[in-house]
């Protein structure tokens, strides 16, 4: 079952249910015949090992390829997944050794205008905004809460359901038992989005809820963390592109025609367009708005923004100019 090794770190196959060594009763083999000590470290804080790094910090996330549960009310020290269970499995395993952090822990990508200890002290703050919203406040609420300029938010969320030919938000939306769901993984997908300004990573995260949403609207089966999570995953892409709004593009575009086809003329005539005046410096909402027809079904829209998206992720860093430089 070994796929690699590096030096007391061993990598092992796992099948698409889960672990081998996991038993009909969902508890682990080598624990309940050998007790917890046996078991690999990587193992002992499963499903929080997920490791990355934000300059000096470390930061944990949840491995969603367990079937986790949200509980709130919150019940700290009640339940495994909680902060001091474990930092105390972290701090007595093998976990914050230079050795570990440098081949497990990998390097997130950061906004050029924003150094990693402010980045840490703001993903902190949204982090506690978002737990102090569960079963009390929207995610649109939280999301506006963390924001510098509201009235833009609201404004953009409008622009960004019409372009992606979903339904149009309310301004002022009911929390429902979705906000949850998002209010859990917002904090874990923004680390995916930080090399965006503040502003951008908001926005990003206001277009994986009209996903999840529309994702909802149309299931039959109740959506859950894993689910929530997946789409989010899914969609990063368009969200970074969609999340740039009028700002100036972070990247540069490598592509070529082959890159644009689609197999499809129009929709590969609309990839050129766009591409051809983002790279003239235009925002990518109002080359979007400007290029896309109105007869260009939502599911066509969708595979450009992907693709789109995937491409301006290629390109090389740009510095930002002192006058254009992300807010924090």
């Amino acid at each position: 079952m070994v796929v690699s090794r590096e030096g007391d770190f061993v990598t092992l196959a796992t099948t698409a249910d889960g672990c081998a060594l996991l038993d009909a009763d969902n508890r682990c083999r080598i624990e309940k015949e050998h007790h917890k000590s046996m078991k690999p470290t990587v193992c002992n804080t499963f499903p929080f090992n997920v490791f990355r790094r934000i300059g000096k910090t470390v930061t944990v996330s949840p491995h969603f390829l367990c079937p986790l549960r949200l509980i709130v009310p919150a019940r700290p020290g009640e339940v495994e997944g909680t902060h001091e269970r474990l930092a105390t499995s972290y701090c007595d395993g093998e976990f914050l050794t230079p050795e570990f952090i440098k081949s497990r822990a990998k390097k997130i990508m950061l906004n050029p205008d924003l150094d990693a200890d402010r980045t840490v002290a703001r993903e902190e703050a949204f982090r506690d905004l978002c737990a102090n919203s569960f079963g009390r406040q929207s995610f649109r609420a939280t999301l506006k809460a963390a924001s510098q300029d509201v009235p833009e938010l609201d404004r953009f969320a409008e622009r960004a359901a019409r372009i992606m030919r979903v339904d149009v938000p309310p301004r002022s939306k009911q929390y429902d038992e979705l906000d949850d769901l998002l209010l859990a993984i917002a904090p874990v997908h923004r680390l995916s989005l930080l090399v965006m300004s503040g502003e951008g990573i908001l926005r990003a995260l206001l277009v994986a809820e009209l996903v999840v949403r529309r994702a909802w609207s149309l299931a039959t089966l109740p959506l859950n963390l894993q689910g929530a999570m997946n789409l989010a995953a899914t969609f990063l892409p368009m969200e970074r592109l969609l999340g740039q709004a009028d700002e100036p593009l972070q990247r540069g575009i490598r592509s070529s025609k082959k890159d644009l086809t689609f197999q499809d003329p129009d929709l590969t005539f609309a990839a050129f367009l766009a591409l051809r005046e983002l790279s003239d410096g235009k925002g990518v909402m109002q080359t979007l708005e400007e290029v896309i027809s109105e007869s260009m079904p939502a599911s066509d829209r969708s595979a450009l923004f992907q693709k789109m998206g995937t491409l301006l992720d290629t390109g090389p860093l740009k510095k930002r100019s002192d006058k254009n430089k992300a807010q924090p």
